[in-house]
């Protein structure tokens, strides 16, 4: 039994129901259609599974020492925080202290740490790796909206936390003596632990105009 329509090969030639001719059967071109059929069921299998992420590709920024970087196809690391920062922000300021006490804990540790500098004309004295973001190609990215704010990516480019470095500010000047909630350090000891990440807490700083 075959289905309607179905395509019958006699003598090396196939039988068209469709439009009731013969047409030759020619193995190359039937070859080359399954490789092509193929390539496609893969491209579709890698869609599907994630093995296309979103910043494997040739897009770099400028480190501050004036070289170009992609710091996601650098990333060897099990992790990679970017701290979005500006400095004519006082919050930014505020937290530099901390934002350097976190590098120095875990960038042995297998944490990789970038600061980005969310316009054009920013320098400073960089505490840590720092590169330059005048596009706003990374703060898209990243999702971020204020300064200081932090993402943090897996080795495979996924995203797994955005937002605040901790709760010291409430709110724009409501600062509390002290954080109680360390939520980027949290994450951060969450992925070198295997445990899962709280992925969002909203930040409080400065507006990156976009």
């Amino acid at each position: 039994m075959r289905f309607p329509g179905h395509n019958r090969r006699l003598n090396g030639f196939w039988w068209s129901r469709s439009n009731r001719t013969w047409r030759i059967f020619d193995p190359l071109n039937a070859l080359t259609s399954l490789r092509y059929l193929a390539a496609l069921l893969g491209s579709i299998a890698c869609f599907v599974t994630g093995c296309f992420t979103p910043f494997n590709n040739a897009t770099t920024w400028t480190a501050s020492d004036g070289k170009p970087v992609d710091p996601f196809r650098m990333n060897q690391e099990r992790a990679t925080v970017f701290v979005f920062v500006r400095t004519d922000c006082p919050i930014s300021n505020h937290y530099a202290p901390e934002v350097e006490r976190l590098f120095s804990t875990y960038r042995s540790q297998g944490i990789a740490f970038w600061l980005v500098y969310a316009d054009a004309d920013t320098t400073g004295e960089d505490i840590m790796p720092a590169i330059h973001d005048p596009d706003l190609r990374l703060v898209k990215k990243a999702g971020v909206k204020v300064t200081p704010e932090v993402a943090v990516f897996l080795k495979s480019g996924r995203e797994i936390y955005r937002g605040r470095v901790d709760d010291r500010y409430a709110d724009l000047g409501k600062e509390r003596p002290e954080a109680s909630e360390h939520d980027l350090e949290d994450a951060i000891k969450a992925v070198l632990t295997g445990k899962p990440v709280e992925k969002r807490k909203r930040a409080v700083g400065c507006y990156i105009p976009q």
